[in-house]
């Protein structure tokens, strides 16, 4: 790394404050961007800052980066680097910015960025012709990790779309000869316990909260304990073959329980217990199409946090049809489910080895590692096997 010298980034950059923008001062087809703390908010015919920068939030998404290429506003919510070209490029700022973690200095309820805690942070710095040889070395590999990144999330969405394509062939025009009954008709429906103040009953044992409820599945990572007595477990246990829905938070998202054995959960959840356990995940794959394509929403209620109380889960119409055909059609969404989830494996991995590549070129960047390969993006490509 000779040639390279050690300062710290208060030496080298200052971040400045944004500064509000009043809404009379906001236009939709405005020529400027206005940037908050985790990217463009707004437009407006005014200009604050006019040569190309880089935004830092400040508050909420604070410590996330943009990279801007000409004038623009920066919100009260932002700082903004000025910087002496002479000595500094700014994608190389940018580039050395990224691979700093700056959200993990955010502190404070309502997260906050101290740039003076950015200042002690101390980098090393090449001449700028060595700059400017890097940045052009980034810019190549990088430009082509983006493209496969772009390819890998739309295969990774295209899986979904092929699941959702399924279920749509069956539910989003169903035959003329199916049945309609509601959910009240189907199945016995309860929400689980309130969080138990009365702390010196029961005992304690886990149980789930809606965060614990995913799409098919369930996050045991993280369970919380409260005390629950012997008496309430028919009441607030989910039993093999049960289908547990969220509530709150995340409504209408669900899951069967596997059991074998029985967990509790709290009252952000609704139990369904089905008359017939045929119709169990035919119902959950009819709930998971109506929050595809949105219908779910017309049972929601609430205007900031939703609910999807057991008053509108009653009044859910669900088409029915014989039992021979549900069963074909579960074990078909069943298959097409395995097929999305299989590709969706394959390019989260792609996804995520595409991020180490680029954080392995950063980070031979920066430590004066890097020569000037013109194959480099390929070579990384080939590696993440894209």
């Amino acid at each position: 790394m000779k040639g390279w010298g050690k300062l710290k980034l208060g030496e080298v950059f200052k971040l400045e404050y944004g500064k509000p923008l009043p809404a009379e001062r906001r236009a939709d087809d405005g020529e400027f961007p206005a940037y908050g703390a985790n990217g463009v908010k707004c437009r407006t015919n005014d200009i604050y800052w006019e040569k190309p920068s880089i935004v830092v939030g400040r508050k909420g998404s604070a410590g996330e980066i943009n990279l801007v290429d000409g004038g623009f506003w920066p919100l009260d919510v932002t700082y903004f680097v000025v910087f002496d070209e002479n000595k500094y490029d700014l994608r190389f700022l940018y580039y050395m910015l990224s691979r700093l973690n700056l959200p993990a200095l955010a502190n404070g309820v309502k997260p906050g960025l101290n740039r003076n805690h950015v200042y002690e942070i101390e980098q090393r710095f090449p001449p700028l012709p060595e700059q400017e040889r890097i940045v052009a070395i980034l810019d190549e590999a990088f430009a082509a990790i983006a493209t496969a990144t772009v390819n890998a999330e739309k295969n990774l969405n295209h899986g979904r779309d092929l699941f959702i394509s399924r279920l749509h062939q069956v539910f989003g025009v169903p035959k003329s000869d199916y049945a309609k009954a509601t959910v009240s008709e189907l199945a016995r429906h309860s929400l689980g316990k309130m969080l138990d103040k009365q702390k010196n009953r029961g005992k304690l044992r886990p149980y789930l909260r809606n965060f614990n409820v995913r799409w098919f599945d369930f996050d045991l990572d993280d369970l919380l304990e409260m005390r629950f007595q012997d008496s309430e477990r028919d009441k607030y246990t989910a039993e093999a073959g049960d289908l547990l829905m969220c509530e709150g938070g995340y409504p209408g998202r669900a899951a069967v329980w596997p059991g074998p054995e029985p967990m509790h959960f709290q009252k952000a959840i609704h139990r369904l217990r089905f008359h017939d356990a045929r119709h169990t995940n035919w119902f959950l794959y009819f709930l998971y199409y109506i929050n595809a394509t949105g219908e779910i929403r017309q049972y929601f209620t609430g205007t900031g946090i939703q609910h999807f109380t057991g008053k509108s889960l009653a009044t859910v119409s669900v088409p029915i049809p014989s039992s021979v055909e549900i069963a074909k059609h579960v074990a078909g969404f069943q298959a097409a489910q395995a097929e999305a989830d299989d590709l969706a494996r394959i390019y989260i991995k792609k996804l995520a080895l595409l991020n180490e590549l680029q954080q392995s070129i950063l980070h031979k960047a920066f430590g004066g590692e890097l020569t000037a390969d013109p194959k480099v993006s390929d070579r990384t490509l080939s590696e993440a096997g894209v």
